[in-house]
């Protein structure tokens, strides 16, 4: 898909627009008389700032419990807009620790696949609100 960008924008954005870097383009569409749209760009975020919710599913609380040493560094990761819940199968509950910043977080999300199965994280991106 075609992205267009006023210079204003790109100038503010351009930092952004690195080869395979992952982006999310927020703008208009434009359906013009040809048969591709296009997207006139108003914002751009870096993929690893979209807002998300990254969920821990533990079979139950004595699980949980034996595992929840790997939650200690929680206590240190600075505020942002991620959430991580922590959910519990058999008693069906859950417990959200909320603004967060994961936007970082790669390798603790490995380690965390790497501890409970990759079947048992999932990540579900927010909704991205356009910024006046």
């Amino acid at each position: 898909m075609e992205v267009i960008f006023f210079p204003r924008i790109y100038e503010m954005y351009r930092s952004h627009l690195e080869p395979d870097s992952k982006i999310l383009v927020l703008g208009r569409v434009s359906l013009g008389d040809s048969d591709r749209s296009k997207i006139i760009c108003d914002r751009i975020v870096p993929f690893k700032k979209v807002p998300k919710e990254i969920w821990l599913k533990f079979s139950d609380k004595d699980e949980f419990n034996s595992k929840s040493a790997m939650l200690e560094y929680l206590r240190n990761i600075p505020k942002g807009d991620d959430d991580l819940i922590i959910y519990l199968e058999k008693e069906r509950q859950r417990k959200s620790f909320t603004a967060l910043n994961l936007g970082e977080a790669e390798d603790i999300l490995q380690t965390y696949k790497d501890i409970l199965g990759s079947e048992n994280i999932a990540i579900r991106y927010k909704k991205v609100l356009k910024k006046s």
